[in-house]
């Protein structure tokens, strides 16, 4: 699928990166094929390529590059249950995010320790994180990243039994700019488990 044809064009990319000696696109090129590897579940091959990106970009001391290759290693580990691993190089990468006010990545962060506590089962503590990834998405305007976040939001509210609060964030989801909005299939899973969480099968 997309994802293999990535993968495909990155390494196809690392001959090219090769022959112009130029070790900034490598650093892109290894977090395309950790991140490849991850959507597809190949977590080891995911860890090797983000680890090589993760020496690159401190051999080019790029903190930017550094702070990806650590957040991305951090998605890897929380995919294979490792969450305190995964909260320790989030840690890392949040500082390097904070110092460099790169806020899109810094809700990034908290939305995935969001993720760490609700794999956790700690519902009120993964909601805390998701309020503060909300935060700093609607200050900056940070549309694109909205609908996952609110997504999140809905769904721990549900699993805290807060229906109607739940509700009211799908409905706000319902009313975003199509472009905004993420994709159908995740509103419907969101509201699906919050209309089996209410008991309404049908309608899940």
């Amino acid at each position: 699928g997309d994802h293999r044809t990535a993968i495909e064009c990155a390494t196809k990319g690392l001959e090219t990166a090769d022959q112009l000696g130029a070790l900034p696109l490598f650093a892109v090129l290894f977090r395309t094929l950790g991140n490849q590897h991850t959507a597809l579940g190949h977590y080891e091959q995911a860890l090797e390529w983000h680890s090589r990106g993760l020496d690159l970009a401190r051999q080019l001391k790029s903190r930017s590059e550094e702070a990806q290759s650590l957040h991305q290693l951090a998605v890897v580990h929380i995919h294979m249950g490792d969450f305190d691993r995964g909260r320790s190089l989030l840690d890392q990468a949040l500082e390097i995010h904070l110092s460099l006010k790169a806020f899109h990545d810094v809700s990034s962060v908290y939305n995935a320790y969001g993720h760490i506590h609700a794999s956790k089962k700690e519902p009120e503590e993964a909601l805390r994180y998701f309020k503060q990834a909300l935060e700093i998405v609607e200050e900056h305007q940070y549309h694109h990243a909205l609908a996952n976040v609110l997504s999140n939001m809905s769904s721990t509210l549900t699993q805290l039994g807060r229906y109607d609060e739940a509700e009211a964030i799908l409905q706000r989801m319902d009313a975003m700019n199509d472009l905004y909005a993420g994709p159908i299939r995740v509103r419907r899973m969101t509201r699906a488990k919050l209309a089996e969480a209410r008991g309404n099968f049908e309608e899940a």
